[in-house]
C-alpha cells in the first residue's frame, strides 16, 4: 500500500514487485491525494542549489580567509541541508575546495552552469506527469508501466482493477470505524523536547549551552498540522477563519487538564504576533478560563521581524526570535503554560522560555495546537 505516489513510474514498479516476490496473490494499492503533486514539486524543485544560492556561498567564500558550514549558517538564508549540497557541488565542480572543515575558494573563475541542473529538473517534471497519467489511465496498469520500461510489445495483463473491470479490493469503511479512527487520532499529541543548547557557534550570556534554570521544560502539542485529527481545523482556524473553533479549546484543556495539575501550572500567556495579533491570545484566554488558571500577557514583540518560515536554518530562526521578542511588564512567578499555534524549529518556544524565565517566571512550559515541522506549503509564522 502506497500512502502517496512516488515522483516515478519506475519506482513504483520498483516498490510494487516486492509485494509478490514469496506470495501466490498479491495487491498493489495506491492512494495518492492533493497533496501529493506539491510534496514532489517541492523535492523537484530544491533537488539542485539555485544560481542565487551558489552566488552567495562563493561571494562569502570569498570574502573570508576560509569558512565553516556553521559560518556560511550566519549569513546565508538557507536550510543547512542546502548549505552543505551546495558545498558539495561546487567542490566536485572544483570552484572551491576543502581542507578539513574548512572551505576556500579555488583559483577558478566562478561561472554558474546550471544547464545540467535544468535537464535532470525538466527529466523530473516529465517523470512525475507520467505518473499522473498512469493514476487516471483507464487502460491496462501493467501495460502502461511496461510501455514506460520500454517495451513496447506488451499486452495487457487481464488481472489489473482496469482490466478487471472494478475494483480489486472493496471494503467500504463502517460509520462507526471511521469515528473511531478519528477519535484515535484526537486522543493522539506530542510531546515538545526542550532544546538544552544554543545554534552551533552561538553564545548567549558566555555560554553556548542554555543555563538550566533557564530551559522550557517538557512540553505538549495537540496535533499534527492539517492531519485528519485536530490538524485540519488549526489550519482552518488560522487561514480561513482568523479565530481559532471553541472544539480546539475544549480537546486542549482535556489535553492538558492533567499536566498542568502535575506540572504545578499557575498561569497561561502567549507568544505574541504581528501578524495576527488578536489570534493565538484570544485563543490563550478561552483556553485559561477553561482551565479555570489567571491569563497575562507578558511577551510583545520589540522589533520588526519577518516571519520565522522566512528563516530557512536554525541559526536564523534562533537570531530571528531573539531579536523579535521581550518581556513587557512584571510577570507573575508561579509556572507558566505558553501558548502558540504552531510549533516547527522550536526556537520561540526557548527563546521565549528563555526570557520568562529570566524575568523571574517559574518553569515555562510550551504548548501548541499543531506540529508543522516538515509540513510543505504552511504559511507565516511557524515557530
Amino acid at each position: 500500500i502506497h500512502f502517496q505516489k512516488p515522483g516515478n513510474v519506475v519506482a513504483y514498479y520498483q516498490q510494487i514487485g516486492r509485494a509478490g516476490r514469496a506470495l501466490d496473490t498479491a495487491y498493489a494499492i495506491l492512494m495518492c491525494g492533493k497533496e501529493d503533486d506539491a510534496i514532489n514539486h517541492y523535492f523537484i524543485d530544491t533537488a539542485f542549489p539555485t544560481e542565487d544560492l551558489m552566488n552567495g556561498i562563493v561571494a562569502e567564500t570569498q570574502k573570508h580567509d576560509g569558512m565553516k558550514l556553521t559560518d556560511y549558517e550566519k549569513c546565508i538564508n538557507m536550510k543547512r541541508s542546502k548549505i552543505d549540497a551546495c558545498l558539495r557541488y561546487l567542490t566536485v565542480s572544483g570552484d572551491i575546495y576543502r581542507e578539513k572543515n574548512v572551505y576556500y575558494k579555488s583559483p577558478r573563475p566562478w561561472k554558474p552552469d546550471l544547464e545540467k541542473c535544468a535537464r535532470i529538473t525538466a527529466i523530473r517534471r516529465r517523470e512525475l506527469q507520467q505518473m499522473n497519467e498512469f493514476i487516471h489511465t483507464q487502460d491496462c496498469y501493467m501495460e502502461f508501466i511496461a510501455k514506460c520500461l520500454d517495451d513496447h510489445t506488451a499486452g495487457k495483463c487481464g488481472r489489473c482493477a482496469n482490466c478487471q473491470g472494478h475494483l480489486l479490493v472493496h471494503h467500504p469503511a463502517a460509520p462507526e470505524d471511521i469515528a473511531q479512527a478519528e477519535g484515535f487520532l484526537k486522543k493522539d499529541f506530542q510531546v515538545i523536547q526542550p532544546r538544552k543548547q544554543w545554534p552551533i557557534g552561538v553564545k548567549v550570556d558566555g555560554k553556548a549551552r542554555i543555563a538550566p534554570d533557564r530551559l522550557c521544560q517538557e512540553g505538549r502539542v495537540l496535533s499534527v498540522y492539517d492531519d485528519a485529527g485536530w490538524g485540519g481545523l488549526v489550519m482552518q482556524g488560522k487561514y480561513r477563519f482568523d479565530r481559532f473553533d471553541d472544539a480546539l479549546v475544549s480537546a486542549s484543556a482535556n489535553l492538558l487538564r492533567p499536566f498542568v495539575r502535575e506540572s504545578h501550572i499557575a498561569w497561561v500567556t502567549a507568544v505574541p504576533s504581528k501578524v495576527r495579533p488578536v489570534l493565538v491570545p484570544e485563543f490563550a484566554q478561552r483556553l485559561a478560563k477553561a482551565l479555570n488558571l489567571p491569563y497575562g500577557d507578558a511577551l510583545g514583540k520589540v522589533a520588526d521581524a519577518p516571519p520565522q518560515n522566512a528563516c530557512n536554518n536554525s541559526t536564523m530562526k534562533f537570531e530571528n526570535a531573539f531579536r523579535s521578542f521581550g518581556v513587557r511588564r512584571r510577570i507573575p512567578r508561579g509556572n507558566v503554560l505558553l501558548v502558540d499555534d504552531l510549533t516547527d524549529s522550536g526556537w520561540t518556544f526557548t527563546v521565549c522560555g528563555y526570557l520568562l524565565r529570566s524575568a523571574g517566571s517559574g518553569e515555562v512550559f510550551p504548548f501548541a495546537l499543531a506540529n508543522s515541522a516538515g509540513r510543505v506549503g504552511v504559511g507565516d509564522e511557524a515557530f
